[in-house]
Order: C-alpha cells, then structure tokens, then sequence
C-alpha cells in the first residue's frame, strides 16, 4: 500500500493498493489506527484518487459565512430527499465516519456533510456551510421541514443569525 495522505493525529492513513493492476486513478483506502481498532486493515474509503482529494478539498476547506455542527440520527429517507434537493458529491466510507455523505447547492451557497455511523446513529455529525445567516435559516428549513431540529453549536454567525436560528426553534450550546 502506498500511503498518499496522513491525517494531523496520524489516527487514519489513506493509500492506494500498488499492484499489477495499478490504475491511472485507483481506489483509494484508508486504515484506522486507534486504538479502538482491535483488527487495523485497509478499508476501502473511496472509488477514486481524484474522489480523495475532491472530498479533502470540499469539506476542509476555509469557508466564509456561518456554519452549523448538529447532532441527530440520519434517516435514510432524508438521505433521497436530499438528493432532489442537493447536487450528491462523492460519498466517503471510513476514516472520521462509517460513511460521509456530502451535499452541495448553489456551488458553495448551501453545503451539507453527514458523518453517519448506523449503530450509532443519535450520534451523528451533521456539518453545515452557508454564505449568509438568512442562506443558514433556509438550509435548515429544507433540511428538516417538520421544525424538529436537534441540537447545534454554531461558528461564525452574526448574533441575529443565532436569534433566527433560535426563533425557528434551535436549541444551541453556545
């Protein structure tokens, strides 16, 4: 295995097989290696190379505007709701998250990434980018129509932002 990317805590290694079978852009895997792993193995993270540094690129980039962490079980009926709504951008398996599922609108003025663990799923991380604090509101509105928004910690939004998130019914950490 070639190793092509450490990540800061050296917990997870992502690397491409080198084999006879060596593709231009092969699949990329990733190995755990905390010590919650009893068994440490490759597994596969993504269908690609350029998919790695795509999704490396999209979700770790520096974003302007305000974001949101929310904390909620996924539902795989929002999951194909989503898709209608959002352009889907490549899905991930492993690493930080069994899966990452990433949403995005607008090229940038709506995104949306999903950690999402099925035995775990109360649990899961819901990272969300806008560019404005009223594009904020309008994402979580589409996101959960019924009003029944979990819990959040918000980052870079102005203090009105925080109150129209609140008056719509958020309950936030900060």
């Amino acid at each position: 295995m070639l190793v092509v990317l450490i990540e800061n805590q050296a917990v997870y290694y992502w690397g491409v097989a080198i084999d006879r079978t060596l593709r231009a852009d092969p699949p990329v895997y990733v190995l755990d290696r905390s010590p919650r792993e009893v068994e440490q193995r490759w597994q596969p993270y993504t269908r690609s190379f350029s998919a790695l540094v795509f999704t490396q690129v999209w979700t770790w980039q520096p974003h302007t505007g305000p974001w949101l962490q929310v904390f909620g079980a996924l539902r795989q009926e929002q999951v194909v709701r989503y898709q209608t709504m959002f352009m889907m951008l490549p899905t991930t398996y492993g690493g930080s998250a069994p899966v990452t599922y990433r949403f995005d609108r607008g090229v940038g003025e709506q995104r949306v990434a999903i950690w999402h663990d099925a035995g775990r799923a109360e649990q899961d991380c819901w990272w969300l980018w806008a560019r404005s604090d009223a594009a904020m509101q309008s994402l979580v509105q589409g996101l959960w129509p019924d009003g029944a928004y979990p819990e959040c910690e918000t980052w870079d939004m102005t203090e009105a932002g925080v109150r129209g998130l609140r008056s719509l019914g958020f309950s936030i950490r900060n």
